[in-house]
């Protein structure tokens, strides 16, 4: 039971010390496109970005 609760205790710390990290980035769907035209190709590619905001 000791070894469960420590374990628990030690994940939970983890976690919440190492969230402060992560706060500054976001995940970011960035368009191929910024509009789609009539006339032209309607396929948009999205791809995912894990990054800081300003970079």
């Amino acid at each position: 039971m000791k070894k469960i609760a420590a374990a628990t205790i030690s994940i939970a710390l983890l976690i919440f010390l190492t969230a402060g990290i992560s706060m500054a980035h976001f995940g970011m769907l960035i368009p191929s496109d910024s509009m789609v035209m009539q006339g032209e190709p309607r396929t948009v590619h999205l791809p995912l970005s894990f990054s800081h905001p300003f970079e």
